[in-house]
């Protein structure tokens, strides 16, 4: 959620909608949406990021340290929005 209001701190996002978001990848907005690319940016780097978080605790013990997940994609997904090469 934080990643959400950092992103986003005009728009209020349901449970429901981010439980989409995360699953099945939709967005509350129109599909082409100038806000759409982003959100699905912001989406996908943060299961990633999840994910690696978990594969690393089951596999190397590193502590799953979320405020550290949060912060990491705060700063990656500024540099995936203004360097659409790293999207391909």
């Amino acid at each position: 959620m934080m990643a959400l209001n950092y992103h986003y701190p005009t728009f209020t996002f349901t449970t429901d909608q981010i439980l989409q978001a995360l699953f099945q990848l939709q967005v509350p907005f129109p599909s082409r949406s100038n806000q759409a690319i982003p959100l699905l940016v912001l989406i996908s780097t943060t299961q990633y990021y999840i994910w690696y978080s978990y594969w690393q605790l089951s596999i190397k013990e590193v502590p799953f340290r979320p405020n550290y997940i949060i912060k990491t994609i705060n700063h990656q997904v500024p540099i995936l929005l203004t360097n659409p090469s790293t999207l391909d």
